[in-house]
């Protein structure tokens, strides 16, 4: 029987057809705002080509922010690869609250962070 890294060796320039892309773990955000990114996995043609696209589709999933974590997996069947990215997102709202006594006077702040992509919203 053969190891992995030998039959992806073999495999690397063989033509490969994808047959979907899986993303799992998206509670927050609806798929279509990274279906685009997801795009380039699905028109790879070889093992080289699949592995690039896959990485680079974790690197700008990782750049909208709002993904803490991604995992790629690879399997397959007879009729082509499956590629499933299970990814983590980020908590969208943070609240802060902080009070301080000076001099007799109580004062307290309190911040509401909510994080659209890259844009966070202060209030």
């Amino acid at each position: 029987m053969s190891d992995p890294k030998s039959i992806l060796n073999e495999n690397y320039n063989k033509p490969i057809n994808i047959i979907s892309v899986e993303l799992k773990g998206l509670e927050y955000t609806h798929p279509v705002v990274i279906q685009e990114d997801i795009q380039s996995i699905l028109s790879s043609h070889t093992l080289e080509h699949l592995l690039e696209n896959t990485r680079l589709t974790s690197l700008k999933l990782a750049k909208l922010g709002i993904i803490e974590d991604i995992q790629i997996q690879l399997d397959h069947s007879d009729k082509g690869a499956l590629v499933i990215l299970h990814v983590k997102e980020k908590k969208r709202l943070k609240a802060q609250a902080k009070t301080d006594y000076f001099d007799n006077t109580i004062s307290m702040v309190v911040s509401l962070t909510l994080t659209l992509f890259r844009l966070s919203l202060v209030f």
